[in-house]
């Protein structure tokens, strides 16, 4: 489409440095295609990945930390001796450490490795289904579904850890290993191999293949194997403070994922327990270590209490004050079960609450009733009162024997039990359908990643392209647009200048040709006040389509009945006179400003009535010095008189210096710019040329103007524009 240059000279340049949304939105809906046609060949992607990747099945396990002490029932005074509150955390790291780990790794071998050659590309899809391929030739070597190879024993020397060993199946349970070295050696299922100079054994337990195929076998060190166990192991908390810790595993085979994940399971349930009997023959030894010295403090307040009697066989201890005794024992016994309980309390209540309150004061009043009781027995006469202490040291020895001696033969039973404080509430299980892949969210991944890498391509192309593709670059540089012309496949598709028409005459109700009917009537209101009617049309580089402009340009003016006069006024390469059928032998411009021609034998008549135009003319080797001479200006001013409007088509004003010499001479200069050719420092460094030389720059055309190709909004409005055209006539 194009709009005349007072209408889209009134739009501010842009003053926004941030991201356009619109201006991203509208290069990407442009890139619909290439969008388009990269989400395709992700979905294809996706699917080959869904395909070839192998299925990966999850098995999970339930675990339960409980309180020892709530396990065996045990008294509270054993229950002190004991960790009663499990904390999550570190059982979690404890499933994952290397003493947990590293037991399942070698009750099961998972240090060892079975890799069944696959093909490459397909190999998955041929070892997962029954694909109908000929198990001959040099498919024969490649997985098979069915496939089944088992080991008994594995162990190679250190430096071969990690490295593969080629086992090719051969007959009636035969095999070939070919070693890390480069030797071969020959082995049959249920015998060990053993090779004396590495230090290899090897022994196969079943061989389910055919001949010819091959078998990669490997042994990883126990860091390696470790390693690659925690990465598929999860251990997580269900609920937070529940004390349930859920296991997962993952594997190819969800009979290995259960097999693996109850081995660590039953390896953490082990030293679990372990530790628990550790535990308790630590405090065992200490009780045993202390029930001698409690025997013998019984012996001793016993003998004393004896001796005591013997000298005093007269005194005993009246029924009240044995009623005072026994009451100081339970008050005591009360105090002590307060004082227990205080720590849970504490942490449960504040001091204000009334059960913390309560405890208080009945631990006060115990307290008081103690303090009491012993006040009277303090009043007794002194053989009493010795008596009394006496028989509560025999009290107090005999209690303590009592309390080791019961918490000996607890620990005794604790130590003996095989009970820790996990259960598994839910063994290892795996369901039939794998996890991963999922085919919906592996076409939805891939087609994402299509989507997201050609956007990402469209979007750094267009950062990275400095042309020009939008209408408001061009107004940035302070140039009103005078016209858009339409990009036009055919001609571009021409090999030669020569097939190039002058599409306004050939074609004139095109909707190119409505382009330059508008900007001959832009040009023809600028023109009003100009110094004479000589317009210069230039670029900045060649190939923008600046003669195609021009001659079009001249083409409208004519027919609206303007006499019009069209230099070539490109010295060096102008090719203007092959659309009008002239001779590049003719005399022209150069002619006549070298003096060996006049006006008159330079002027050739055009196709169209009111056309004329003066070719290049042969060739000069001096074409610069020609324009400074001063025939130039007088060339322009005649023609000026005799002609309505003069087009002269210069170089371009970046390469050579012909457009500022001829603009010193003419009225008004417009400036041709290509789409996403032409780059916006082009432009400008033209403009600044032209102005100060003294040429008055009447503004800019966008050539061969690509909707597709374009990141403005108005690129629909153009293509609409260009509907309506051409259906209008």
């Amino acid at each position: 489409m194009v709009t005349q240059s007072h209408e889209w000279s009134g739009i501010p340049p842009s003053q926004n440095d941030g991201v356009d949304l619109r201006d991203v939105v509208s290069r990407l809906w442009r890139a619909r295609r290439l969008l388009a046609a990269s989400a395709a060949a992700g979905l294809v992607i996706g699917l080959g990945s869904y395909l070839g990747s192998a299925p990966v099945y999850q098995a999970d396990a339930l675990l339960q930390l409980e309180s020892k002490s709530g396990i065996l029932s045990l008294p509270a005074a054993l229950s002190a001796e004991l960790d009663s509150d499990p904390h999550t955390v570190t059982e979690i790291e404890l499933l994952r450490s290397r003493m947990v780990l590293g037991e399942a790794v070698e009750r099961l071998n998972l240090d060892w490795r079975i890799e069944p050659q696959t093909m490459p590309l397909i190999g998955t899809m041929l070892a997962r289904r029954d694909l109908p391929l000929p198990d001959a030739g040099f498919l024969r070597p490649y997985a098979r579904r069915g496939d089944e190879v088992t080991l008994e024993a594995l162990q190679v020397p250190e430096t071969w850890l990690g490295r593969v060993l080629l086992l090719t199946a051969g007959r009636d349970g035969a095999y070939e290993v070919e070693l890390p070295d480069g030797r071969r050696l020959a082995g049959e299922v249920g015998k060990a191999l053993v090779d004396p100079d590495s230090g290899l054994i090897l022994q196969v337990g079943k061989l389910a293949i055919p001949e010819g195929r091959r078998v990669g076998l490997a042994q990883t060190g126990r860091a390696a194997a470790i390693a690659a166990l925690r990465q598929k192991l999860s251990v997580s908390e269900t609920t937070r403070q529940s004390l349930m810790l859920r296991l997962t595993y993952t594997d190819r085979s969800p009979r290995e994922a259960e097999r693996v994940l109850d081995a660590i399971a039953q390896a953490y349930l082990r030293q679990n327990i372990n530790r628990s009997s550790a535990e308790a023959a630590s405090s065992l030894a200490f009780v045993e270590k202390n029930l001698p010295e409690a025997e013998r403090a019984v012996t001793a307040a016993g003998a004393a209490l004896n001796e005591f009697r013997k000298a005093n066989q007269a005194i005993d201890l009246n029924f009240e004050v044995q009623a005072m005794l026994s009451q100081i024992g339970t008050l005591k016994a009360q105090l002590d079960g307060i004082t227990r309980d205080e720590q849970a309390i504490r942490q449960r209540y504040t001091p204000n609450h009334p059960i913390y309150r309560q405890m208080v004061a009945d631990k006060q009043h115990a307290e008081e009733q103690i303090e009491a009781l012993q006040g009277q027995i303090a009043r007794l006469p002194g053989k009493q009162l010795e008596l009394v202490k006496l028989t509560g040291a025999l009290e107090a020895a005999q209690s303590a024997y009592m309390q080791l001696s019961g918490r000996a033969q607890e620990l005794r039973v604790l130590q003996a039990s095989k009970i820790g404080n996990v259960r598994i509430v839910d063994s290892a299980s795996a369901p039939g359908s794998p996890i991963a892949p999922n085919f919906p969210r592996s076409l939805l991944m891939w087609m994402m990643i299509g989507l997201v890498a050609s956007a990402t391509v469209v979007l750094i192309r267009a950062w990275l392209n400095a042309a020009i593709t939008r209408i408001a670059e061009i107004q940035e540089t302070g140039l009103p647009v005078f016209s858009v012309i339409r990009f036009v496949p055919r001609l571009a598709s021409a090999r030669s200048a020569r097939r190039r028409e002058i599409m306004t005459v050939s074609q004139p109700s095109d909707p190119v040709a409505e382009s330059f009917r508008s900007m001959r009537t832009a040009l023809h209101l600028r023109l009003v006040g100009a110094k004479n009617r000589v317009v210069l049309v230039t670029s900045a580089t060649p190939d923008v389509g600046k003669s195609f402009c021009s001659e079009n340009l001249a083409a409208v003016a004519a027919m609206a009945g303007q006499k019009v006069c069209l230099i070539d006024g490109d010295l060096r390469r102008g090719t203007t006179h092959q659309r009008f059928g002239v001779k590049r032998s003719h005399p022209g411009l150069a002619s006549h400003l070298a003096g060996q021609a006049t006006l008159d034998e330079v002027l050739v008549k055009g196709g169209l009535e009111g056309l004329w135009m003066i070719p290049g003319g042969p060739l000069p080797h001096n074409p610069s010095e020609l324009l400074m001479g001063g025939r130039l200006p007088a060339l322009l001013e005649t023609l000026g008189q005799r002609f309505d409007l003069v087009i002269v088509d210069s170089p371009p004003a970046l390469t050579v210096t012909d457009p500022v010499l001829i603009g010193k001479s003419v009225g008004a200069a417009l400036i041709v710019a290509r789409h996403n050719v032409t780059t916006v420092p082009e432009l400008a460094a033209v403009k600044g040329l032209m102005i100060g030389a003294g040429v008055q720059v009447m503004g800019a055309v966008l050539n061969c103007f690509d909707p597709r190709r374009s990141s403005e909004s108005y690129g629909s409005a153009y293509s609409r524009y260009y509907d309506y055209a051409s259906t209008k006539t």
